[in-house]
């Protein structure tokens, strides 16, 4: 019997998706929220890592009391400090009153720490002491003050590549690394991107009081097979923006954004390296007729009007790139093909 058979029903769940790698996430949450152990929680910008803490949070024996999500690159590293921990007043200029930090408010629940891997190696210290001994001082303070929460991390990078160069503490990374849940990109569970468009529909037609709206197959189709390097994040902006500004009930290709139409050129998908302007030019100009002919079913002269060029330069480029073998003749163009060679 699959063991997630036998996993009790998530209370909280928002997580929209049934392919394989959806429904094992949400067993690892079913399995880690009980547990009172640290979570390191892995993924890409936009994948929901918040979500996610969220999940085990209100899944948890926590769930009556806070939740306290904090974006660690969003706060100035002067002001992390006293963000997390609070200060007492006349501690430094402008401390005019008590403050509590987000340890303090998360009390006995949970603070989602996310960016960590954006803390500098000072802060990085001092959350160290907080997981080693449960105990933190709030600035100005002589008295530790003793931290209830559980603790919840998460980060995009590799923080294990950030411990090899130096970059992020490796007495740190073990202790936020009891648990860790790997949140797949939209790429690797494209059996989602159906039923999140469709929530994604349902939610932006209400807010926009935009009923009735649908979108056309090849409309759905294109949207997955595209790779949302933005990830849930992206497809959701997506969602709004063309229920925002559509002007038809049935949306089409067409109303998409450009560059989920238009593919990355073939010198930006492979490597970050781009190629000199010439030779970036070249295979452009070669691609751009390849497909320029697979759209005219081989037919060279619709495919000149189509490009706005003489009939006789493309027959020019096409000779240049030896397109020929690569395109499939129709009929009415296989006589002119025989001429011209």
């Amino acid at each position: 019997m699959d063991n997630r058979t036998e996993q009790t029903e998530l209370k909280f769940d928002p997580l929209v998706g049934d392919s394989d790698a959806t429904e094992r996430l949400k067993w690892m949450i079913r399995k880690v929220a009980p547990l009172d152990a640290t979570v390191l929680i892995l993924g890409e910008t936009g994948t929901g890592k918040e979500i996610v803490a969220r999940m085990i949070h209100e899944n948890s024996s926590h769930h009556l009391e806070h939740f306290v999500p904090v974006h660690a690159a969003g706060i100035p590293e002067s002001l992390l400090e006293s963000a997390l921990f609070g200060h007492e007043k006349g501690a430094f200029t402008g401390a005019y009153k008590n403050q509590k930090g987000f340890f303090e408010m998360a009390d006995n629940g949970t603070l989602f720490l996310d960016e960590i891997g954006e803390v500098s190696m000072t802060m990085q210290v001092k959350l160290l002491r907080v997981l080693q001994d449960g105990l933190y001082y709030r600035i100005g303070e002589s008295e530790p003050r003793a931290s209830h929460a559980r603790i919840i991390a998460a980060t995009n990078k590799n923080l294990k590549k950030l411990v090899e160069q130096g970059k992020f503490r490796e007495d740190l990374y073990y202790r936020l690394n009891v648990i860790t849940l790997e949140i797949p990109p939209l790429r690797e569970r494209k059996e989602d991107i159906s039923l999140l468009t469709r929530h994604f529909l349902r939610k932006f037609m209400q807010k926009h009081n935009r009923l009735g709206l649908y979108l056309k197959p090849e409309t759905i189709n294109l949207l997955t097979r595209y790779s949302w390097p933005g990830n849930v994040r992206e497809l959701e902006n997506v969602i709004e923006r063309i229920v925002a500004l559509s002007d038809s009930d049935w949306i089409g290709i067409d109303e998409l954004p450009a560059e989920l139409v238009l593919p990355a050129p073939s010198w930006t998908q492979e490597s970050d390296q781009f190629l000199p302007y010439a030779g970036a030019k070249t295979l452009f100009e070669r691609e751009y007729i390849v497909d320029l002919l697979r759209r005219s079913n081989g037919n060279i002269s619709q495919a000149a009007r189509i490009a706005q060029i003489p009939r006789q330069n493309l027959h020019i480029k096409i000779k240049k790139y030896d397109i020929k073998s690569r395109i499939e003749e129709s009929d009415d163009d296989r006589d002119d093909y025989q001429k011209w060679n």
